[in-house]
């Protein structure tokens, strides 16, 4: 992926600048911390703002295939399709301390692009489903992958940035939920309409398809060192 050979560029760049001003012991004037946090900004903001945007088309996605025939097909009354809603964010709630522990162990670098491409698959499996019982269980899985997603961001933000600097950082990451909702249906609705019946396949299966390959193809995060380390 070119853009992820930009971003290894990039971090190299910054991990020299970095390092070289730590080796001689020297202070960063106030433009010279400037220049370092606009090269952090702009190999990291871009990706873990993506990254947000098709973790949260990703949850989300359920309600445009029911609009494109999904509880039709699988013959959901409403308490079911509603249930198949809410074990999402049931297991996203309950998995953040174990995901956070995983972390903790773990590396960003490594641990978010696995479970991203996890999930993306996931997803993708979910254009498979036969019956209720199925698409539970996958919403069961997506939830539990995603649970480590947004601690893993959060840590990643505060290592690399001053207190004072990360609220900025929280709202352009946030601000991927608003794009979502407000392009998520007219992607949603793109890929419906112009895939059904592609290969015998439905239109809502080709959504999930679509976006969580988006999402498996999506495999890396720029960090700057081996171990993120919170900064002082």
């Amino acid at each position: 992926m070119a853009f992820a050979g930009d971003v290894g560029l990039e971090k190299e760049s910054v991990i020299h600048e970095v390092e070289e001003q730590a080796h001689v012991g020297m202070d960063f004037t106030q433009a010279e911390e400037k220049k370092l946090v606009r090269k952090i900004d702009l190999f990291l903001l871009p990706t873990i703002w993506l990254m947000y945007l098709l973790s949260y088309i990703d949850r989300t996605n359920i309600g445009n295939a029911k609009i494109a025939g999904l509880q039709k097909d699988l013959h959901l009354s409403s308490g079911q399709y509603s249930l198949s809603l809410i074990v999402f964010f049931v297991t996203y709630v309950i998995f953040e301390v174990p995901s956070n522990m995983l972390l903790s162990k773990s590396k960003p670098s490594i641990y978010l692009p696995v479970i991203m491409t996890l999930w993306g698959i996931t997803t993708c499996c979910m254009s498979a489903v036969k019956n209720y019982q199925q698409l539970v269980a996958l919403r069961v899985v997506v939830g539990i992958l995603e649970a480590g997603f947004a601690p893993g961001v959060l840590l990643i933000i505060s290592s690399w940035y001053k207190r004072s600097e990360q609220s900025k950082r929280f709202a352009v990451y946030i601000s991927a939920a608003i794009m979502s909702g407000a392009f998520g249906g007219l992607l949603a609705g793109a890929i419906t309409q112009n895939l059904e019946g592609v290969h015998g396949i439905r239109g809502w299966r080709w959504l999930f398809i679509v976006e969580g390959a988006a999402s498996a193809g999506w495999v890396s995060i720029p960090t700057i060192r081996k171990q993120t380390t919170k900064s002082k």
